[in-house]
């Protein structure tokens, strides 16, 4: 599923109306199959999603998340059943009822994408589509930039990928988000403004503001930088790629994984990188990955031919030409 190139920023309803028909012609062959799901919490981007589903004749159900955060959120929840039930969609609410803990922001999205991806394992659904749009591929690009990401990170958001086993589809990255109020107006919905977005007490809401007031005229610059992210893209999926026919050289056994270590040694910087983290990850079972400044002290361990070392649980250890990484046991 290839990203929509070209789409322009327009805010008259004609003219969105004539976009978002690349957006129809994009999506059936998706969603017709079997039932797939839709996160609308009702704003402008969820409900042209939920629209554009619509438009497309696929067999879907809304999941609208409960947060509440606030006050008014049950009040919107029950506003979108109204819209949906107008869409003559199937809507569910899925209410969070989780404490709060960390960072508030953080989460939200944790608790939101849990209660979704459980709903579709529950009721078979094998892919969930999420309305994040231009604009938000944007902010995330400048956000994991502020983090020194790397290729990965600032290739942004891809539009398939997969979580705890169910796919999940970005349709929208293509779209700003001014095209997609045009088209939702056009169906005469009132989105739902959440307040959330306007405090500047968030990283992501104070980059929106500066950016529009740093580019006030220049309503090409989001797609610029977005096409610059397709680029991006590109060069990360061709890295992943040798990085996987690399890895595809250890054997495994017991637990075990083992390379050549010349091999290993012949490869790019880029590429051992890249090949020793999925070692670290596979043979570890741990999520997240190590920090970058390990993996890169652990590199440096390795072109100097170093014995061993213990990095993110996994033991590394050099003997016949080989590195063999294995789980490090639990201390008693």
């Amino acid at each position: 599923m290839r990203p929509l190139k070209g789409v322009k920023d327009v805010r008259n309803v004609k003219d969105a109306e004539g976009i978002m028909e690349k957006l129809l012609s994009h999506l059936p062959r998706l969603s017709r199959r079997s039932r797939v799901a839709v996160a609308v919490s009702g704003g402008v981007d969820s409900l042209a999603l939920a629209l554009a589903l619509k438009a497309c004749d696929a067999d879907c159900v809304a999941l609208t998340v409960d947060h509440g955060l606030r006050a008014e959120s049950a009040g919107e929840a029950k506003t979108v059943a109204k819209y949906m039930r107008k869409l003559e969609m199937p809507h569910v609410v899925l209410t969070v009822k989780a404490n709060v803990t960390g960072n508030k922001m953080e989460w939200a999205r944790t608790q939101r994408y849990a209660l979704l991806i459980d709903y579709c394992k529950q009721h078979k659904i094998k892919t969930l589509y999420v309305a994040h749009h231009q604009d938000d591929q944007v902010e995330t690009f400048f956000l994991n930039l502020e983090r020194g990401s790397g290729l990965k990170g600032l290739s942004g958001m891809r539009e398939v990928s997969m979580m705890h086993g169910i796919r999940i589809i970005r349709p929208l990255l293509a779209f700003p988000k001014s095209t997609l109020a045009a088209y939702v107006k056009s169906h005469k919905l009132k989105p739902i403004e959440d307040p959330t977005n306007q405090n500047t007490a968030y990283k992501r809401n104070r980059l929106r503001q500066m950016m529009a007031e740093a580019f006030p005229d220049n309503a090409e610059l989001p797609a610029r930088i977005a096409q610059a992210m397709e680029h991006l893209a590109e060069a990360e999926d061709f890295i992943a790629d040798a990085a996987h026919a690399a890895l595809a050289q250890c054997v495994e056994q017991n637990g075990t994984l083992e390379m050549d270590a010349a091999a290993f040694l012949s490869l790019h910087n880029l590429l051992q990188y890249r090949v020793l983290l999925s070692v670290l990850r596979k043979v570890s079972g741990k999520p997240k990955p190590p920090r970058a400044e390990n993996i890169l002290a652990a590199l440096k361990r390795m072109q100097n031919n170093e014995k061993a070392f213990t990095l993110h649980g996994v033991k590394a250890a050099l003997r016949q030409k080989k590195w063999r990484f294995s789980k490090e046991e639990k201390k008693r």
